[in-house]
């Protein structure tokens, strides 16, 4: 769980990381729209405005740029299945993305030696 944070201080790109068995439907990045919410990790209920960088799946919002994570797909000590996601804003170089990405990937084999990569994209808009 903390090998995104400890590459987030290294790197300075904010990532998220989701127990993907917790996670419905098709995953959709996307933009807030006033009157999204989510309930953030904390419990409380967050009353989105537009224009924040988000990930959604079927159940609603699961993550946004500005307000963090949900509180129904965080990483656990039971998570077996994770997935990443590194919000970017535009003008951040590739090279940065893909140095945070290489980075979690090896915080994550310092705990985990055999943890299975299955597939690893830079989704650009």
């Amino acid at each position: 769980m903390d090998s995104n944070f400890t590459a987030e201080v290294e790197t300075l790109i904010l990532t998220a990381g989701h127990d993907v068995a917790k996670l419905h439907g098709p995953i959709i990045f996307d933009v807030s729209r006033e009157g999204d919410a989510f309930t953030q990790m904390n419990g409380q209920l967050k009353m989105m405005g537009a224009g924040d960088m988000v990930m959604r799946d079927a159940q609603g919002l699961c993550c946004s740029i500005i307000y963090g994570q949900d509180n129904r797909s965080p990483i656990t000590a039971a998570t077996t299945h994770v997935l990443y996601v590194a919000y970017v804003p535009a003008g951040v170089p590739r090279e940065t993305v893909e140095a945070q990405l290489s980075k979690m990937e090896q915080n994550v084999r310092l705990f985990s030696p055999r943890a299975v990569l299955e597939r690893c994209e830079l989704i650009s808009t």
